[in-house]
């Protein structure tokens, strides 16, 4: 499945998909999917099909796949 297919997926989930760049990523942006809880997590998981990376972001976390790159012509 394509990046943009998964994050197609995810919007009609009701995730807000963004790029970001994760530790020891220099850079690089990826796709990620903040979220409060363990079950949004896995949701998010389950529709990209591979585990992912957590952050903190204080109140809530981050998941995200460095092997997911985030399409150069997404906002």
């Amino acid at each position: 499945m394509n990046t943009k297919t998964i994050i197609q997926r995810l919007v009609e989930a009701g995730f807000k998909p963004r790029s970001y760049s994760g530790r020891g990523m220099y850079g690089r942006e990826c796709l990620g999917v903040v979220f409060a809880t363990a079950d949004e997590r896995y949701e998010a998981e389950k529709i990209v099909g591979k585990a992912a990376v957590e952050d903190s972001m204080g109140k809530r976390y981050i998941a995200y796949w460095p092997a997911v790159a985030w399409p150069a012509d997404s906002k």
